[in-house]
């Protein structure tokens, strides 16, 4: 029989000993670990859960009643304030460029605001602050105008009052109510009840040959009656009549200086020397009116230049002409 010594017998069970031990030890550590740490089907990887929780976006701010906006153009009635010495209303607007370009028109407040009652009463223009050449780079905003209408030209109680502006870019024409009861101090309600479509862009220039060439875009027509060389005098006379077939009245501003040219087939371009004109035009519907009378200085005894351009730009809807007018001398 196979002879084990003593101390051998007693280091296998201290080492069997030791192994149970360990076993149970690693056992209870395992106990406390989560069911799964790794990928996997049954598992998450705990380093891709780190996305926040969701939140509820907040709500959408709510339109301002007392603005309208349209195509990158907004306008805000911020101020109404009733006078009683003298009797009438302030009110001041505010205009902001969210296009992409800068705006640049012309504002006449006399002909481009109206205020009246719900009592049919109309209010009288006084006074303003404002520019007439509006410039709005994008991204800006301005004051358009603070203007004071005296009124009710008649003794009534009024509850409601209508303010209306016209020729606006990209807006056309804006409107707001104003209910303002005889018994509160300041109004109790501002509405900006809409803008009327914008006017249709106006045609591309269009040109033609000749004096007594008439031209019509968006209804209205542009008539050179008149373009008279005179070699004495040295320039030549010009004479432009304007027809409204639109659905409504004309009004626009008109500067000779600016919108008028006259050019030799030379490139040669003709210096105003007087205009007979109004820069404030208004042209009934159904109306033909003198545009403008004007004399150009330039070289019409030049026999190299065999004819002239003359041309018309930037007029309310109508937009731009040309007639290529002959030499005759």
């Amino acid at each position: 029989m196979l002879q084990i010594p003593r101390t051998t017998l007693m280091t296998i069970l201290i080492a069997i000993v030791a192994l149970t031990l360990v076993g149970a030890t690693f056992g209870t550590f395992l106990a406390f670990l989560p069911e799964s740490t790794g990928g996997g089907p049954s598992g998450k990887d705990p380093g891709l859960d780190t996305a926040p929780a969701s939140t509820a976006l907040p709500p959408a701010p709510e339109a301002d009643p007392r603005e309208i906006a349209v195509n990158g153009v907004s306008l805000k009635l911020v101020d109404v304030t009733k006078s009683t010495n003298p009797k009438g209303v302030e009110l001041v607007v505010e205009l902001a460029n969210q296009s992409s370009g800068a705006l640049n028109f012309a504002f006449y407040p006399e002909r481009d605001i109206t205020l009246r009652d719900d009592q049919g009463s109309n209010y009288n223009f006084r006074w303003a602050e404002y520019k007439g050449e509006v410039t709005v780079d994008a991204g800006q905003k301005t004051r358009l105008v603070r203007v004071f209408f005296a009124g009710p030209d008649r003794d009534v109680t009024t509850e409601k009052l209508m303010l209306a502006i016209a020729n606006l870019p990209q807006v056309g024409k804006a409107n707001w109510e104003i209910n303002w009861p005889a018994s509160a101090a300041r109004p109790t309600q501002i509405i900006a009840s809409g803008a009327a479509a914008p006017a249709p862009a106006a045609e591309p220039d269009k040109s033609v040959s000749g004096v007594g060439g008439m031209i019509t875009q968006n209804k209205i027509s542009l008539t050179l009656t008149a373009a008279e060389p005179n070699s004495e005098l040295g320039g030549v006379l010009v004479t432009m009549f304007i027809l409204n077939n639109t659905a409504g009245d004309l009004s626009f501003l008109f500067s000779p200086e600016r919108q008028l040219t006259v050019v030799d087939s030379r490139g040669t371009r003709y210096n105003l020397r007087w205009a007979e004109y109004n820069g404030n035009m208004k042209v009934a519907r159904g109306q033909q009116v003198q545009l403008v009378k004007a004399f150009f200085d330039g070289p019409v005894a030049d026999p190299l230049g065999s004819k002239l351009t003359i041309s018309v730009a930037g007029l309310s809807e109508f937009g731009g002409a040309n007639w290529q007018v002959p030499l005759k001398r």
